[in-house]
């Protein structure tokens, strides 16, 4: 009777050490690893910021899954950029606040200048922008990092498409809300242009000056011009395209990459058909359909060219951090910039020293709601 006494004596023992252990185990469990995402996620440039939200999730939900980074699970911060300066400026501020050492956006280089100036007050923090392609940021050594080339270059494709196609007369229309990005686009395409013979008049609205396509769609015909590009987002270029064909200008219609999203489509309809756009060199990896039917599946539409590159670069910054000498901004981007080439979706990345994506942009054209590459491309 003495032994079975002690022996539930013991028994008792294990358990209460059992609990303990549990109890130290729990509490001493690492805090999740926060990302942040800040975009646009209201107003005109929501659907870069939408679609780039979505995919980030879905990247941080497929890490989840998989046991997470170095042992930890992964969190995202979401804040809303909204349009103006101020607004992107909270958002930021709000997600370092909260504990992230990575940032996926802005997304528009209207944000560029904000997220520099954050940076100097945040050097722990890295960001990483799927689609910010102006100047401001590009050949510095800092913690910015972008999967995009320079918006420069999407001037030069487009002016060299205009030269082989003989058309010499043009009318850019530009987007002045969004300078940062559509000064560089436009300033290429009218001194690369000028060069080959291609004389480019420049049509501005915003800043102030609403957007009329009526009024737009009538200077393009006063300057009897061979081709329109326009330097807008989907929204803008969809109406565009609609009014100047329904006051009967059969001339072609170019626009820079800032309109290749599914809203082009949506809006655009007949209007927007046989427009050539600047792309990327796409070269569909055996996980771009899977991600396609993910993307469909979790939010019921197809991903547009934000959501993929947003894709990219979250799982860029994923892998990055799984490799890195400690969890720390600096860190990650020496991690990042290790690796020469990374396979995207659809197209190789690579990036220079500095953290800035080489030019890989060619054009595409809009088929039957798709966008397919234009054979006549550099």
């Amino acid at each position: 009777m003495c032994c079975v006494k002690h022996l539930f004596q013991k028994i008792a023992l294990v358990k209460h050490y059992f609990v303990i252990f549990v109890l130290l185990i729990v509490g001493c469990e690492q805090p999740p690893l926060r990302v942040g995402f800040v975009a646009g996620l209201t107003g005109p440039y929501a659907e870069l910021g939408v679609d780039g939200r979505d995919a980030v999730l879905l990247a941080v939900a497929e890490a989840n899954a998989a046991g997470g980074v170095q042992g930890r699970r992964l969190e995202v911060v979401v804040r809303d950029a909204g349009t103006d300066e101020a607004s992107c400026a909270a958002a930021l501020e709000e997600v370092i606040r909260q504990g992230v050492i990575v940032v996926v956006g802005p997304m528009i280089s209207r944000h560029a200048q904000v997220t520099m100036d954050l940076m100097g007050r945040y050097p722990g923090v890295l960001f990483f922008s799927p689609t910010i392609s102006n100047s401001l940021l590009s050949g510095r050594d800092d913690m910015f990092l972008r999967s995009i080339s320079n918006a420069a270059n999407q001037g030069e494709v487009l002016a060299r498409y205009l030269h082989r196609q003989g058309l010499r007369r043009v009318v850019a229309v530009q987007d002045r809300d969004n300078a940062a990005y559509t000064d560089d686009v436009v300033a290429a395409l009218v001194d690369v242009g000028q060069s080959l013979g291609v004389a480019v008049d420049v049509v501005a609205y915003g800043e102030g000056k609403p957007l009329d396509p009526g009024m737009v769609a009538a200077r393009i015909g006063q300057a009897n011009s061979d081709a329109v590009v326009l330097v807008a987002n989907s929204l803008h270029t969809a109406a565009m395209a609609q009014e100047i064909r329904k006051q009967g200008l059969k001339i072609p219609l170019l626009s820079a990459k800032w309109a290749q999203t599914t809203d082009l489509f949506s809006m655009g309809g007949r209007a927007v058909e046989g427009m050539v756009l600047v792309g990327s060199a796409t070269q569909p990896g055996p996980e771009f359909s899977r991600f396609g039917a993910q993307f469909r599946e979790r939010y019921g539409r197809a991903p547009s060219f934000a959501a993929v590159w947003s894709y990219d670069a979250a799982r860029i910054l994923l892998d990055a951090m799984g490799r890195a000498r400690e969890l720390s901004g600096q860190s990650i981007k020496e991690a990042i910039l290790a690796v020469p080439v990374y396979q995207g979706l659809e197209r190789e990345i690579r990036l220079d020293p500095f953290g800035d994506a080489l030019h890989d942009y060619r054009l595409v054209v809009v088929r039957e709601g798709r966008f397919e590459p234009l054979p006549e491309s550099p």
